[in-house]
């Protein structure tokens, strides 16, 4: 079975803006090269499009990435650890096993919080 490519031509509105030629983007866009956009046309289209910046996602509450940190199967296992420690009776065992999972999740929330306040530095870098 062979596959038939048809030709598409610049004026078909299904063509993505990448693959049109710049005087049709321009004669789409309603904008003159030489001249650029007056202010009257770029607060028109402010207003109707809104502003040329990409949204942001709302940061994650405090209580879902603490959560986050106990997600791995190997910091289950030792919660689990911990629980049969403690179940057994060697309550040294499971108290440091304890201990250690929590400062693994509080180093783990710091380093996320760094990475954090360093792609919002990042984000403010950006024109």
């Amino acid at each position: 079975m062979t596959e038939r490519r048809t030709a598409v031509s610049a004026s078909d509105p299904a063509l993505p803006w990448h693959a049109l030629p710049v005087d049709r983007v321009t004669e789409r866009l309603d904008v003159d090269l030489n001249r650029g956009l007056s202010r009257t046309d770029v607060q028109d289209r402010t207003q109707r499009y809104g502003i040329n910046r990409l949204a942001e996602k709302p940061p994650r509450p405090i209580w879902l990435r603490v959560l986050d940190q106990f997600r791995s199967v190997l910091i289950l296992i030792l919660i689990a650890a911990a629980l049969v420690a403690g179940l057994v009776g060697d309550l040294k065992d499971s108290l440091v096993i304890g201990v250690v999972v929590l400062v693994n999740a509080a180093l783990g929330l710091f380093q996320e919080s760094r990475v954090e306040a360093a792609l919002t530095a990042l984000r403010g870098m950006l024109a």
